[in-house]
């Protein structure tokens, strides 16, 4: 981990032990026989997963509206959520194997996204607007990396776990988006491809908006 302030190391190892129990919870189903579950065993364990996985993102997105932004935690936030749904539907299926196959998706994914544990990305709540902007920049640039600061529908879709239609319906005419598709002709029934770009930003925004309260 980073070296931080008190309250945000205590803030970070909340974090890894919420995300290392959701990732032992997930592994641990996954890893139990099919013929191991009868469906009403199978619905309680998913239904038990799904309420997991819920206090897990609502913690992370108050994090992020306290402006505690534990790096990738849009991204992480997106496969919880991911988890969340997929083991709620599969709660309500009457297969024992409905689910597995999204869900190990999902586990993959935390497992690669959680790394060695969680770090701080920018503790925001201790320097203003601008310092914040100037820091992030220095922190890509000491990693030879370029900050993405615009995404693609694709890029968004996955981070959410969501089809591109979707994001495309809810993102075309949000503000701050830049749309770099060509104007439509009039008289043109060929339906246009949309080309979205998002800020990084404006995601977040969306996502705390949307947040379920």
């Amino acid at each position: 981990m980073n070296e931080t302030r008190p309250e945000l190391r205590r803030i970070l190892n909340d974090a890894d032990n919420r995300l290392r129990g959701l990732i032992s919870h997930l592994d641990r189903i996954l890893s139990t026989p099919t013929q191991s579950w009868t469906y009403e065993t199978r619905k309680q364990a998913m239904k038990g997963l799904s309420v997991a996985a819920y206090g897990i993102m609502e913690q992370l997105g108050f994090w992020m509206e306290q402006n505690v932004w534990i790096r990738g935690i849009v991204e992480i936030r997106g496969v919880v959520e991911s988890v969340r749904t997929n083991a709620w539907h599969a709660s309500l299926s009457e297969s024992r194997i409905w689910g597995r196959t999204y869900l190990r998706q999902d586990l993959d994914k935390l497992i690669k996204l959680f790394g060695d544990g969680c770090e701080c990305e920018m503790d925001m709540g201790s320097v203003d607007s601008s310092q914040a902007a100037q820091a992030i920049k220095y922190q890509f640039k000491e990693r030879n990396e370029k900050p993405p600061e615009y995404l693609s529908v694709a890029e968004v879709a996955n981070l959410l776990g969501v089809s591109r239609a979707l994001v495309t319906r809810h993102f075309e005419h949000y503000p701050g988006v830049i749309d770099l598709s060509e104007k439509k002709d009039r008289r043109s029934r060929i339906r246009r491809y949309r080309t979205l770009r998002i800020p990084r930003g404006v995601l977040n925004r969306f996502i705390h908006e949307r947040r379920v309260r």
